[in-house]
């Protein structure tokens, strides 16, 4: 996962279990609505589906 502030865009890479872990996660967060509420999404060793050169990453809805 890579954000590219030059151009504004989220380039998420990856293999497609782990991709539809990340959109689980993400559907998730949309369904619950909360809108006080955010995610933060960072790699540390042993990470279910980010590789360590990956960019953090908050997800709020708005």
């Amino acid at each position: 996962m890579r954000c590219l502030p030059e151009s504004y865009v989220l380039r998420i890479e990856g293999g497609r279990a782990q991709r539809g872990l990340l959109a689980e996660i993400l559907r998730d967060v949309a369904v619950a609505g909360d809108v006080t509420s955010h995610l933060h999404i960072e790699y540390f060793a042993g990470h279910d589906y980010l590789d360590e050169s990956a960019d953090p990453l908050v997800v709020a809805l708005g």
